[in-house]
């Protein structure tokens, strides 16, 4: 397992500012494996609604932890 993953690991639960390529999610992290992560974001931020958004390890370029 790689530093980058066990790190978001121990974050599971908190709120995530998560930044690829083509796009920020913002959410829950809810899930991290060798491929991706998964946030629980809002589906239409101000009007309720979730959903969960998988984004590819290769493709983050960073992870900002929302304290």
């Amino acid at each position: 397992m790689r530093v980058f993953e066990q790190e978001l690991r121990s974050h599971i639960g908190e709120q995530v500012q998560v930044a690829a390529a083509t796009d920020v999610v913002i959410g829950l992290l809810v899930s991290v494996t060798d491929a991706a992560v998964t946030v629980r974001a809002a589906q239409y931020p101000g009007y309720g609604g979730e959903e969960d958004v998988s984004v590819r390890m290769d493709s983050i370029s960073y992870v900002r932890i929302m304290l």
